[in-house]
């Protein structure tokens, strides 16, 4: 693949498209959904939430501590 003549003066500008209602989607039926796991998540799975959290910052750490160069 050669893509020095992809550089040499090729450039041209995007194409105008035109955006109708009909190409539009509705994004405030995901609202509910969304708001539904946010307060699941830090009311009844409050517990089981931070413990993952605080394994997955271990997990972190280690792999961090591991990756250290050795002197």
């Amino acid at each position: 693949m050669n893509l020095s003549n992809s550089t040499k003066g090729n450039c041209q500008p995007p194409k105008k498209r035109v955006v109708t209602k009909a190409h539009m989607t509705n994004t405030s039926t995901n609202s509910p959904k969304t708001a539904l796991i946010g307060k699941a998540l830090l009311t009844n799975y409050l517990l089981p939430f931070e413990a993952i959290t605080i394994l997955l910052l271990g997990a972190l750490v280690g792999a961090v501590w591991l990756a250290r160069p050795k002197a």
